[in-house]
């Protein structure tokens, strides 16, 4: 039990962010990691939660378009090592014939 507790976001924001698929999901994240700590420190007069300066929101803004291109690529560039082995397959096949 504590009086009083002060929680640095930025960090929190920020590796939620890191981690995070869509909006949704990051608050998901961020709720669930501020849940964490309270069951952890219990406050007993007052919380503050500090955010500094527009750092943060560019994270939020930047990170999850990156992430998503980065998965897209991944995915375009898994699909078509899929395509080319599929496509060495048949030719084996149609030379085994």
């Amino acid at each position: 039990w504590v009086d009083h507790v002060l929680v640095d976001m930025n960090q929190i924001i920020h590796l939620c962010s890191r981690k995070a698929t869509c909006e949704e999901h990051l608050f998901v994240k961020i709720f669930s990691t501020l849940d964490k700590l309270f069951r952890l420190v219990i406050p007993v007069r007052s919380v503050f939660l500090v955010v500094d300066g527009p750092g943060t929101l560019k994270r939020l803004l930047t990170i999850p378009p990156s992430l998503k291109e980065y998965f897209a690529a991944s995915k375009a560039k898994l699909i078509e090592q899929r395509r080319r082995r599929k496509a060495r397959k048949s030719v084996r096949c149609s030379l085994l014939t």
